[in-house]
């Protein structure tokens, strides 16, 4: 039976949490320790360049230093970072991603313009 296309968002076997962090109520450490309290049986990357660890887990800087192949990565970032991202996780096959953020277009001219600029021309062709 073949692997359906949205298994990566619904049933990862990897993810990588950008933004992971210790810091009490992030969003970034929220996520990450939800997911490591659901019982996720995958393997479970926190991402963060700025902690060598996060809950006692080794934290990578970049989706490439995990040298292992993510599914689903969850971005908890500001947006200034999510298009460097999106295109680092494509680059290293990631075939889905949640996004945690706000601050495009309904923040004003300057988020509106980060929308425009990189997600309607990237979009479609992100994970291809």
């Amino acid at each position: 039976m073949c692997k359906h296309y949205l298994s990566a968002l619904f049933s990862p076997k990897s993810v990588a949490v950008f933004g992971a962090s210790d810091r009490p109520d992030s969003v970034g450490q929220i996520v990450f320790q939800n997911m490591l309290g659901s019982g996720f049986n995958g393997l479970l990357y926190p991402v963060n360049p700025k902690h060598a660890e996060v809950r006692g887990k080794r934290a990578y800087a970049s989706i490439a230093d995990i040298g292992e192949p993510v599914e689903l990565v969850v971005i908890a970032t500001p947006p200034q970072t999510v298009p460097c991202i999106i295109e680092s996780c494509g680059i290293h096959g990631v075939k889905a991603a949640v996004i945690i953020t706000a601050g495009f277009c309904e923040a004003g001219p300057e988020g509106e313009a980060l929308e425009r600029n990189y997600w309607k021309p990237h979009a479609a062709t992100a994970f291809a």
